[in-house]
């Protein structure tokens, strides 16, 4: 994991570090969105089973809500210096859970949860963590936190460009599932980065007015997707060797994607469960799979966008061929 050469590697948050955060909702953004603050912390903490601060009730549940329900006479955010919380002293996960609550589907809406999400990380960065897509819940993400590197970014950050400049809602999918799945269900992130590059290659197949056959395998489709576009600008010195150059390396790529794709039918929970040797290679695999996959289907947009302004419509990896080239064009 790449860190700030400043830091250590233990990653623990910083006083800064929790201050900036928490400061984000001080400045009069709820923590809590569109639920309750006992309804919220509920979903985190058992307060039923959390002392009471006042001794007319048995349980944290009680006080909370006869001072912010029944009174109202707590301070906003007072429960980020109630020791009982741990948000500004407590475990690093303590934090990291209440921040991803926040920003969950049914705390608030999903434009909001983004901004919300972006500037967490750019502190929480600094100590070694972020904030990420690991499921999703009706085509919206639930987030939660992970080690932050700087491959996360260079992986991630080209698919997300994708599907939000294509405003494909089954790309942001795929790519949640990707972001998921890559450390705690590797065969589902390879087949995963297979699709979503398929689904790139249909895609600007079809924008180009290029058919494809059912019996085509993934390998044929890259090819005859490398062999329609200009993947080196016009006037380039010796052109038609680096066209030449690029093309097979690019063929060879998604050749080397279906086979990755082969192994994961092979050693998928599908056909056995791996042991935990098999499962660590896989995890490798799965980072292999997806880097290149993404690399290559942004290399492959970003050559169709240099000479078409014109926004593809996307096509799913399970699409057949019977469509018309230039339909919704």
């Amino acid at each position: 994991m790449n860190l700030p050469s400043f830091r250590s590697e233990q990653r623990t948050i910083s006083p800064l570090t929790r201050k900036n955060v928490l400061d984000l909702f001080r400045a009069g953004v709820s923590y809590h969105g569109d639920v309750s603050e006992i309804d919220f912390l509920g979903r985190l903490y058992d307060l039923e089973q959390m002392p009471s601060h006042d001794y007319r009730f048995k349980s944290a549940s009680g006080d909370i809500f006869q001072h912010t329900v029944n009174n109202d006479d707590w301070e906003p955010n007072w429960v980020f210096t109630d020791s009982r919380f741990g948000l500004s002293g407590g475990s690093d996960e303590l934090l990291l859970a209440f921040l991803s609550e926040t920003v969950h589907p049914l705390v608030r809406p999903h434009e909001e949860a983004e901004k919300l999400v972006e500037q967490f990380n750019r502190h929480l960065r600094m100590d070694g963590w972020q904030i990420l897509p690991t499921s999703e819940m009706s085509g919206r993400p639930i987030y939660g936190f992970l080690p932050f590197s700087s491959e996360g970014a260079l992986i991630f950050g080209p698919a997300r460009d994708i599907s939000q400049r294509l405003n494909s809602a089954y790309l942001g999918q795929q790519v949640t599932r990707l972001q998921a799945s890559i450390v705690s269900d590797p065969e589902l992130a390879i087949g995963t980065a297979k699709e979503f590059l398929e689904s790139i290659t249909k895609t600007l197949l079809k924008a180009k007015g290029l058919s494809w056959a059912t019996s085509d395998s993934f390998p044929q489709l890259v090819k005859k997707l490398v062999k329609a576009l200009p993947v080196v600008p016009d006037g380039l010195e010796r052109s038609s060797e680096t066209q030449a150059a690029i093309t097979v390396i690019v063929n060879n790529i998604g050749s080397i994607v279906d086979k990755l794709a082969e192994i994961r039918n092979w050693h998928g929970t599908g056909h056995g469960k791996p042991t935990d040797t098999e499962s660590l290679l896989l995890q490798h695999q799965a980072r292999f799979a997806v880097g290149i996959s993404v690399q290559v289907a942004h290399f492959l947009f970003e050559c169709y966008s240099a000479e078409n302004k014109l926004s593809p419509v996307v096509v799913e990896a399970s699409a057949d061929a019977d469509f018309d080239p230039f339909e919704d064009l």
